[in-house]
């Protein structure tokens, strides 16, 4: 009995490892992947901001004008706190996007390439000068 269940048992993990693995392959990303995606995210935090900004007033508004009519506390209160609440809440989930939006940015940079003028052989003004290619890694640990 103890055989059949080990069998079973390593059938299971192979079945699982074969046939359940993830097998796609991520693709190469390059500068102008993370430069999209920083503009992207950028996008939508402005939207973020500008919707939230917008509710936020809007609620303001509703509840100065229905307080003024009806005294503070008016049947509409919930749904102008609920206005207001969402308004701020969208204006800090945009704070989110704009700094992986900064950080995506700042990953295309680490991984462009740069043209630079290096003196071939020293410092010394006698030797020429001549562009070489060069790419700008950094390494953060």
């Amino acid at each position: 009995m103890a055989k059949y269940l080990l069998l079973l048992l390593i059938g299971f993990v192979v079945e699982m490892t074969e046939l359940h693995a993830q097998q796609s392959v991520l693709p190469a990303r390059d500068k102008s992947y993370y430069l999209q995606k920083s503009k992207s995210q950028k996008t939508a935090a402005f939207l973020l901001l500008g919707g939230g900004a917008t509710a936020t007033a809007l609620g303001i508004i509703w509840a100065s004008n229905d307080a003024r009519d009806n005294g503070i506390f008016s049947s509409d209160f919930d749904a102008q706190l609920i206005v207001i609440t969402a308004g701020v809440l969208a204006g800090v989930g945009s704070i989110v996007l704009f700094v992986s939006s900064s950080h995506n940015y700042e990953k295309a940079m680490m991984l462009s390439a740069r043209f630079k003028t290096e003196p071939l052989l020293g410092k010394l003004p006698v030797y020429p000068s001549h562009p070489l290619q060069g790419i700008s890694l950094v390494v953060n640990f």
